[in-house]
């Protein structure tokens, strides 16, 4: 779907509002109020900002999902995977994706190695990736680890609730040491 777009600025009076044409392939227009606020006198337009606030997910996913730079590709592998922050299951698609919506909510190990952290989307904080999460992390056994998640994605309203706890068991399962196993003893031959 190719969509040709342009942000039509009226001048400023007390009702202007600025819109987002939208060209489809066979023509068709489309607009899109960008701004909410009806008198916007003295604001200034920033394009960055209301193109963020208005586009909706799916026209998000349109623009980046064979463009992002988090994307990783290999040959002879047709599912393609993405490492962006907020992507609970790493794959490259609209459903899992943590840059186009607003929910979102990622876990990672700690970096000592010794617990998990969850990280949850904020929600004013969109134009602020670095200041776009809350961390908690969870150093307690891996029962009360999975129940925290759990509640956490529950109280985040995350739809993958239990992607969420499958991932957070993953990680508690790598950070366990590996048991050693004993080799074979080799006999002394004398000699």
């Amino acid at each position: 779907m190719n969509i040709i777009s342009k942000i039509i600025t009226p001048p400023t009076t007390k009702f202007s509002r600025t819109q987002l044409l939208l060209v489809g392939r066979s023509g068709g227009t489309r607009r899109f109020p960008i701004l909410g606020n009806e008198n916007f006198k003295s604001q200034q337009f920033n394009p960055q900002k209301s193109w963020a606030v208005m586009v909706s997910a799916d026209i998000q996913w349109q623009v980046i999902r064979k463009t992002s730079s988090f994307l990783r590709r290999q040959r002879g592998i047709p599912k393609h995977f993405s490492r962006e922050r907020f992507n609970i299951k790493g794959v490259n698609s609209i459903r899992f994706n943590g840059l186009v919506h607003r929910k979102g909510l990622d876990i990672q190990a700690t970096s000592d190695g010794k617990g998990i952290v969850v990280v949850m989307k904020k929600r004013g904080k969109t134009f602020f990736p670095a200041k776009s999460g809350v961390s908690v992390t969870l150093k307690k056994n891996s029962r009360k680890s999975l129940k925290s998640v759990k509640n956490i994605a529950r109280s985040c309203r995350i739809p993958h609730k239990g992607l969420a706890q499958k991932r957070a068991s993953q990680l508690l399962r790598s950070l366990k040491p590996v048991a050693s196993r004993r080799g074979r003893r080799v006999r002394k031959t004398e000699v």
